[in-house]
C-alpha cells in the first residue's frame, strides 16, 4: 500500500466518522519524520509495514477512542516550537498563538528590564514563547496543578529558558509586582457542551462556572495589587463574552483603557487591559 493510498483510505474513515480528516496526513507526516516537502515526494511509494502499523493505531486511538491528537503524538507545535503535551495540560490552540503575538507588540512599546506573569499556565507555552520571542524579560509561570507545572518545567528544559516556576492558585501564592500579566483561564461555560476529544483534556483547564467569567472575576479583583503602574493585564476569552468581560473589568478598574482584538476568524478573542497607560512607556 502507497503513502497516497493509505490516506485517502483513512481520510475517507474520518469522514464517514465525523472526525477531521487534515489528521491524517499531519499524523503520517509526523510519524514518518519527513519534512514536509520531502514528505510529498514520497506518495507513490510503499509504507514499510512497522511505519504502517505505528500510523494506524495512532489513528485508530484518535477515530475510535476520541483522544486528541496531539496527545497521541505526546506533542503540539506553538510559535514554531514544539511542546511536549499530556492529558494534565490543555492543548495549545491557534488562538493563543494569536495572544502572544498581541502581547509581544505591547511589550514592545514598554521599556526593558520587563517582568512577566504566566497565570494559570499549564504547558507553559505562553510565558516560555515570549521568553524565546523576548530575552529581556523575567518570566513566572504559575498554575495551581503540579501535574501541569511538571511539563511546563519540562517545556522550559527543552526550549532552554530560565523561567520561574510557582505553584499558585490564582495569585495565592505569588509575590511581588509584574510589568504583564497574560491569563488564559478556562472559560467555557460548565453546562456548554464540548466535542468528543476536547473532553478528554483537563475539566481544571477548560471550565469557569455558570458564565464562562468565574476566574476572571478572581484575576480581576486582585490584579491591580500584582501589576506595576503602566502594566497590562492580557486575557484569551470567548467569542461571544466581550461584553460580559468589559463589564467586569470596570468594575474593578473604573478607569482602564480596554482593547479587544479579533482572532483570524473575525472573532473577539483577546482582551488586553491597562489600569493606567501612561507609564512605563518608551519614550519616542
Amino acid at each position: 500500500m502507497t503513502f497516497k493510498q493509505f490516506i485517502d483510505h483513512y481520510e475517507q474513515v474520518c469522514i464517514y466518522k465525523n472526525k477531521s480528516e487534515f489528521v491524517v496526513k499531519y499524523v503520517t507526516m509526523e510519524l514518518s519524520n519527513l519534512e514536509p516537502h520531502i514528505f510529498y515526494t514520497h506518495m507513490n511509494d510503499d509504507i514499510d509495514e512497522p511505519l504502517r502499523h505505528r500510523i494506524q493505531e495512532a489513528l485508530n486511538q484518535y477515530i475510535d477512542l476520541h483522544i486528541p491528537i496531539d496527545y497521541i503524538l505526546g506533542y503540539r507545535y506553538f510559535f514554531g516550537y514544539k511542546f511536549y503535551v499530556n492529558e494534565h495540560v490543555l492543548i495549545p490552540r491557534n488562538e493563543t498563538e494569536e495572544l502572544v503575538e498581541h502581547v509581544l507588540m505591547n511589550m514592545d512599546d514598554m521599556s526593558p528590564p520587563l517582568k512577566l506573569l504566566d497565570l494559570g499556565t499549564g504547558s507553559g507555552c505562553i510565558g516560555i514563547t515570549i521568553k524565546k520571542e523576548y530575552s529581556d524579560v523575567e518570566v513566572t509561570l504559575a498554575d495551581i496543578s503540579e501535574d501541569a507545572l511538571k511539563v511546563a518545567q519540562q517545556n522550559a528544559h527543552q526550549l532552554n529558558v530560565d523561567v520561574s516556576i510557582v505553584t499558585s492558585n490564582w495569585f495565592s501564592n505569588i509575590k511581588g509586582k509584574y510589568h504583564v500579566i497574560v491569563c488564559n483561564p478556562p472559560y467555557i461555560p460548565e453546562e456548554e457542551a464540548v466535542g468528543d476529544t476536547v473532553d478528554k483534556e483537563p475539566s481544571l483547564a477548560l471550565f469557569g462556572g455558570k458564565s464562562g467569567l468565574h476566574h476572571y472575576e478572581t484575576v480581576l479583583s486582585q490584579a491591580q495589587k500584582f501589576l506595576h503602574d503602566g502594566g497590562f493585564i492580557a486575557f484569551e476569552h470567548g467569542y461571544d463574552q466581550k461584553q460580559a468581560l468589559h463589564q467586569l473589568i470596570h468594575t474593578y478598574m473604573k478607569y482602564a483603557t480596554i482593547e479587544t482584538m479579533q482572532d483570524l476568524q473575525g472573532k473577539d478573542r483577546m482582551t488586553i487591559v491597562y489600569p493606567s497607560r501612561d507609564m512605563y512607556l518608551k519614550e519616542v
